[in-house]
């Protein structure tokens, strides 16, 4: 016979096993790839100075300078190697951040059954501006978001200095991700702890001192972007302002604020009070971005990038969304949490189906009218609103369709192979998290969950052949050292982690290392620098899908352009391109496996397989 306590303990069991399954269908390890590039290049610098030394991206500083991650991170690359050192350190940070995330919900939503569901929309749902919560990649934003949520959890549970600690080493981890949290961890204990205002007080007065004694970061506030600056900010970090965002971003905005006020009129009483907090905070950010960065464009302002407090109120906002569907009375009816879970499902799609984040934004609008309506009067809606809610869903899902299979980016979504099947494994596990949540057949159910597991730690690593050759490679080939005789820092076209993760050495460019010229005028103006000589020679760099702007088609570079390229560069060394160019004294390195990347040729987005390297060297270029 079966208790009521062992059926609960079974159904908690099972929805763990498919909260982690969920976290990894949706979260799978692509490899050493976007930010997580930048910050294994500062703990190899660390590790490696001299072989770093002139690469563009550490040349004047990184931001490195602002965390502690780089001591954290460089001993698991010394004693692992960089392919196994990343992904042990992501594992164990997405254990604290899942873990943080759990004591947060704890503490914010009483009933099992509403945090468990909170928690998979945390999982499942994307963030608003450029940066989610979450990511799949490791960065330090990972561990400082677990140090958030602890401190969260500590503070609505009482523990208030605890909660100030947590936040605190928050801050020493990643500062701008932290600093949302330090803010509303600071508004909710003021009411409470008068020393709140003390504390808040002091930190102001200390952040004057600094600026005025001239420290950095904070003497940035009394700094304003000079045009020359500005321009090239604005053209390699235009994300950064508020004016220059893609629209798209704001239709994601526009989503995550539908469902914040969903889960404020609809969720528990404690959500609704830290939802709201959090709301005041992300959209007085967002104010100050747009005054003190686009009109004034005040360095600090710019530099703290205020708008990434939207990844906070995604947090608390869905933990919130998650009460409100749960919640048995005085909350939404059955249509309402229809509405609200059909916005859900099309924001979270998405992420896969880019098209449907113009439609995901209107229908969380009219779910959210529909849920301010069932809150207010306490009543279903009318006919003619339900009418037209039905319409709306009819019309959403047809756009939605229309987007993702006529729209552009239709040849991408048929491309990628593994799309099918990870939708298919996120469905299966959501079907069987909903069966878990209503603690139905529960011995079946956690047998089912231990499956899913299992089939989402397979499908985990999604790394490309490429990638995992130049994560892996304990030693780079003989065939490819023999040719790089040139000491100077390289560059190799259209993957700056060669030099960095091959190798163990300087990459003199590329349009990523500029990540940099938000935090230094002096990056910034070296980077332009490169950027101009590279886009004489039509480096691969201006046909990526990444910061550097495509350029037409031209005809194809000659030993000319090359030696151009070489003498306007005097600290380049070797140049590692996929083209021969005739008289310029190529030499062929095979790689052992194909580079695999997606390239944009003049309005269309190709693919781009070649094992095919050109090594030049610009001594004997500039002769």
């Amino acid at each position: 016979m079966v208790t009521d306590t062992t059926a609960a303990r079974r159904a908690a069991w099972t929805a763990g096993l498919l909260l982690v399954a969920l976290w990894l269908a949706t979260h799978p390890y692509h490899g050493i790839v976007h930010d997580s590039r930048l910050y294994t290049a500062q703990a190899l610098a660390a590790l490696y100075p001299a072989r770093f030394a002139g690469d563009l991206f550490l040349a004047f500083g990184s931001q490195d300078q602002f965390t502690l991650f780089t001591p954290i991170y460089r001993p698991f690359l010394a004693a692992l190697g960089k392919a196994r050192g990343n992904m042990l350190l992501l594992v164990i940070v997405e254990a604290l951040w899942l873990g943080g995330v759990t004591y947060l919900a704890g503490a914010l939503v009483a009933d099992r059954r509403a945090r468990l569901v909170g928690m998979a929309l945390v999982i499942v749902l994307p963030g608003a501006l450029l940066l989610r919560h979450g990511e799949a990649f490791l960065t330090p934003r990972l561990p400082a978001e677990a140090l958030v949520c602890v401190a969260l959890g500590l503070m609505l549970r009482g523990r208030l200095a605890w909660a100030v600690v947590a936040v605190a080493l928050a801050m020493l981890v990643h500062p701008l991700t932290a600093l949302s949290g330090l803010a509303l961890v600071l508004l909710y204990g003021a009411p409470r702890r008068p020393i709140v205002w003390a504390m808040a007080g002091g930190m102001v007065a200390a952040a004057l001192g600094l600026a005025v004694g001239g420290v950095d970061p904070f003497v940035r506030g009394l700094q304003q972007f000079d045009p020359e600056w500005l321009a090239i900010v604005r053209q390699r970090d235009s994300n950064c302002f508020m004016t220059e965002l893609p629209v798209e971003r704001y239709f994601a905005l526009a989503t995550m604020l539908a469902l914040a006020g969903i889960a404020l009129a609809c969720g528990d009483a404690k959500a609704r009070r830290l939802v709201a907090m959090m709301l005041a905070i992300t959209l007085l950010s967002l104010v100050v971005s747009l005054v003190g960065g686009d009109l004034f464009h005040n360095v600090l302002i710019v530099d703290i990038q205020l708008w990434r407090a939207t990844w906070l109120l995604g947090v608390i906002a869905y933990l919130g969304v998650g009460a409100a569907l749960m919640r048995p009375d005085g909350g939404l009816t059955g249509f309402g949490k229809l509405l609200v879970a059909t916005a859900v499902a099309l924001s979270s799609l998405s992420q896969y189906f880019a098209p449907l984040v113009f439609v995901a934004a209107p229908f969380a609008a009219l779910a959210g009218v529909v849920a301010l309506w069932e809150w207010h009067y306490e009543a279903p809606v009318p006919s003619l609103l339900r009418a037209v809610a039905l319409a709306g869903l009819i019309t959403a899902l047809s756009l939605g369709c229309y987007g993702i299979f006529v729209g552009s980016t239709a040849l991408t979504i048929s491309a990628d192979r593994t799309l099918a099947p990870t939708l298919a494994l996120i469905t299966g596990i959501l079907a069987a998290l909903w069966f878990a949540v209503r603690q139905t057949r529960a011995r079946t159910s956690i047998l089912i969950g231990g499956a899913l597991l299992l089939a989402a730690g397979v499908a985990w690593d999604q790394r490309t052949p490429w990638r995992a050759f130049v994560d892996a490679t304990p030693a780079a080939p003989v065939s490819l050292t023999a040719l790089l005789t040139n000491p100077a820092p390289m560059y190799w076209d259209g993957d700056m982690t060669v030099p960095w993760l091959l190798l163990n050495r300087a990459s003199y460019y590329s349009c990523e290392q500029g990540a940099g010229v938000l935090f230094s005028r002096a990056t910034a103006l070296q980077y332009r620098h490169r950027t101009g000589s590279f886009r004489q020679a039509q480096s691969l760099d201006f046909g990526a899908l990444s910061f550097c702007p495509a350029i037409a088609p031209k005809a194809a570079p000659t030993a000319a352009d090359l030696a151009t390229l070489c003498g306007h560069e005097p600290g380049l060394g070797n140049v590692v391109l996929t083209r021969d160019i005739p008289g310029a004294g190529g030499k062929l390195w095979r790689a052992p496996v194909q580079f695999d990347d997606v390239r944009t040729i003049g309005n269309k987005r190709r693919r781009l397989l070649t094992d095919r390297f050109f090594v030049y060297d610009c001594a004997g270029l500039r002769n």
